[in-house]
């Protein structure tokens, strides 16, 4: 991928259906060796007495993908059988995540583009559960490298040119403001992982 502006991407604001990766570009860095602790992109932090883990993602660094399947076209269905698989084709992974956005077949449940081809359609649809609690959005990798999230339906109407995308819900921070649908004293207490972009 061409690299020609800085970028950095704040793990938190956008739930990602599909696994986002991070790895070293072996030509320029020697391969990371974590040893239980976390990578050096990444810190621990507390907000409101809630830990967090927190990972920026310098672009200029670090390529970002979404993968899905491995050759056998199946889905990983784990972050250990993805490692596993990218260690064999000599690719070390820094950082994975998983959402787990998917149907009971692993078919993800919205958009996935992995290398520019479309692997499942964007979703328009109103149901429910955390995907469809709208806005919802798309994280995206254009082919010139740069990085973004869009509204879905923004999305849909801007038809962007993307190496990399999948979709979610529900947005969590839109323009700067959290979901209008989150509730101060929501009962919800799952542990969710996210993506969020600060520029491109």
């Amino acid at each position: 991928m061409k690299r020609r502006d800085s970028a950095a991407i704040l793990i938190g604001v956008l739930l990602v259906a599909l696994a986002l990766i991070w790895w070293f570009r072996p030509s320029e860095y020697p391969p990371v060796t974590v040893g239980g602790k976390l990578p050096g992109p990444c810190r621990d932090l507390n907000f409101e007495a809630i830990p967090y883990i927190v990972c920026e993602i310098d672009l200029r660094s670090y390529d970002v993908a979404v993968f899905h399947a491995g050759a056998d076209d199946k889905a990983f269905g784990s972050l250990e059988k993805f490692d596993k698989a990218m260690s064999g084709e000599g690719r070390p992974v820094l950082l994975a995540m998983n959402a787990g956005m998917y149907h009971e077949d692993l078919k993800p449940v919205g958009l996935l583009v992995e290398n520019g081809r479309e692997m499942a359609p964007l979703n328009l649809a109103n149901s429910e559960g955390n995907f469809f609690l709208k806005p919802n959005g798309v994280f995206l990798v254009r082919k010139d490298g740069k990085v973004a999230i869009m509204e879905t339906n923004a999305y849909a109407a801007a038809k962007p040119d993307v190496a990399f995308a999948t979709q979610s819900g529900p947005m969590l921070v839109i323009d700067g403001r959290l979901h209008p649908r989150f509730e101060a004293n929501g009962t919800s207490r799952h542990i969710r992982n996210g993506v969020g972009v600060r520029d491109e």
